[in-house]
């Protein structure tokens, strides 16, 4: 009964006439275009993308989570301009970032990837190619998985939990075929020009730096610096509005969060969600994850086992700063941030990472 109230529920939901990989554009400078969707929460992820239109090139920042992705990006480039794609910059190597690239060196022969050498690393070490391959074979499996925890969050009773599981639902039951279909033509194409520390790209006016500030979230992560623009791409150092507590090292993220607000801009484009107007958000975070490193290394002063050590913290009112009352928001604030934050906080702080 439970999954045939909710398959009613989809089917008569907004959400099930749109694609997962579908973005909307907005101009943030003078031919810079953020291309983002909408909907942070719903799965797949889908990493932002930049466009930036210069006087004889144009330069991407991330390449999209599919092939289909790419080709609306590449669609909305030839829409803007008849300049060709001079450059594309991987942030990092995460499916939801680099899965397009085959799509623009297909259409751009002549383009050049650029990543730091551990995202070249990454991503020619097959791990992201077997993932890809694996997730037909492994599909059914997720789906149940997925409908047990739409169940239990379900059987919480909590308020909003309805519309948490029938958000979950709507993937396992009707986005998980688009993410198949897509992944069975994926072909990892990696970076052809690495860079650590600084690299600038001059584009008349236009100075473009990648800046290599630490290890980040995802270990190689660049971050994209226009000057004049007084403008930052972050990739998912920063994303909106929950920020990704992935990172193996949560420390060195807090140090590269603080190199990333030193810089000198206005606006920031993160990995995910929508243009950030300050640097408000950033300091935010900031906040949020010098909390979890000192709860957590006071809970191993106290002699408390991981597990212990996660429902020692309580992170309500920071879930609240972030979300609100939003209980999508607070369910993916749980599983996206605290769960693996404090996670690997532990293992970094214990010497077990």
């Amino acid at each position: 009964m439970f999954r045939l109230l909710l398959a009613i529920a989809i089917v008569l939901s907004p959400q099930a006439g749109d694609g997962p990989y579908d973005l909307e554009f907005v101009e943030v400078r003078d031919g810079i275009w953020m291309g983002y969707r909408p909907d942070p929460y719903r799965p797949p992820v889908h990493g932002n993308v930049t466009i930036i239109v210069n006087d004889e090139d144009v330069v991407v920042v991330d390449a999209g989570s599919s092939p289909r992705a790419a080709r609306h990006i590449i669609a909305k480039i030839r829409e803007l301009t008849d300049r060709p794609v001079s450059t594309l910059i991987n942030t990092h190597g995460h499916e939801d970032h680099v899965l397009g690239n085959q799509v623009f060196v297909e259409v751009y022969p002549e383009m050049e990837i650029v990543a730091r050498v551990g995202t070249r690393d990454y991503l020619e070490s097959g791990r992201v190619q077997r993932r890809v391959r694996a997730f037909s074979r492994n599909m059914r499996d997720q789906q149940e998985a997925g409908e047990r925890e739409a169940a239990r969050v379900s059987r919480r009773g909590l308020n909003g939990d309805a519309l948490v599981a029938e958000h979950l639902m709507h993937y396992y039951q009707q986005d998980i075929y688009a993410v198949r279909n897509e992944y069975r033509g994926v072909r990892i194409t990696p970076p052809t020009r690495i860079f650590e520390g600084r690299m600038v790209l001059e584009r008349g006016d236009r100075t473009i730096e990648l800046l290599d500030l630490g290890f980040g979230k995802a270990g190689s992560d660049i971050v994209v610096y226009l000057p004049n623009e007084r403008l930052v791409i972050a990739g998912d150092i920063v994303t909106h509005p929950v920020p990704y507590g992935f990172s193996r090292l949560q420390t060195a993220w807090l140090d590269t969060l603080w190199r990333l607000v030193e810089l000198d801009f206005d606006d920031l484009i993160p990995g995910h969600g929508e243009e950030l107007l300050d640097k408000d958000y950033v300091e935010q975070i900031i906040d949020l994850v010098e909390f979890e490193i000192r709860s957590v290394s006071a809970s191993i002063r106290a002699g408390r086992d991981a597990t212990s050590t996660a429902w020692d913290i309580t992170f309500r009112e920071w879930a609240q700063r972030f979300v609100g009352n939003d209980p999508i928001g607070l369910y993916y604030f749980n599983e996206w941030f605290i769960k693996p934050a404090v996670e690997r906080a532990y293992a970094e702080l214990t010497g077990r990472n």
